[in-house]
């Protein structure tokens, strides 16, 4: 599990260093070509802010849920959420089936920095390796892009078309 996540936050870091906003749709999870968004070991998802009409700044844990569905093993319509424990400045990434709120398993986790917020427009240092890069959509809602190609590839998961 530490190889995954060693991996995962390694092509993260990467992404983040080419700069996503260069990326244009391919990288902001809109680009709709028929098949899976995979060159090479890049995958990404975005995960967008999941906490409905509760206000965030007095939820100890917040969600985010990724926007692509995808297939592995016995699942189908799956998606990725990463929670962020903001008392304990940790978050864990989970896999979850898109009929249910159990999550299917863990597939990876970690501590972010400590004067970093998962609630506002910034980078939040995952690890103190990688780093993600909350932004606003123009409803307002936080967002932000993330490369899973490795979680994707150890768990044998496809993007649904």
């Amino acid at each position: 599990m530490k190889k995954i996540f060693k991996v995962f936050g390694a092509l993260l870091a990467f992404t983040m260093v080419i700069g996503l906003s260069s990326c244009g749709d391919m990288l902001n999870g809109t680009q709709d070509n028929g098949k899976d968004d995979e060159i090479g070991d890049v995958l990404e998802h975005t995960f967008v802010l999941d906490m409905g009409d509760k206000d965030i700044t007095k939820q100890t844990f917040i969600y985010y849920t990724s926007t692509t569905r995808f297939s592995y093993g016995e699942y189908t319509q799956c998606y990725y959420q990463m929670s962020f424990n903001v008392s304990k400045k940790s978050w864990i990434l989970y896999t979850r089936p898109a009929a249910s709120t159990t999550p299917i398993q863990e597939v990876g986790k970690g501590s972010y920095g400590s004067k970093e917020s998962p609630i506002v427009e910034g980078t939040v240092t995952l690890d103190g390796l990688q780093a993600i890069e909350l932004k606003k959509q123009s409803d307002g809602k936080l967002y932000f892009i993330a490369n899973i190609a490795a979680v994707h590839k150890a768990i044998g998961a496809h993007d649904e078309k």
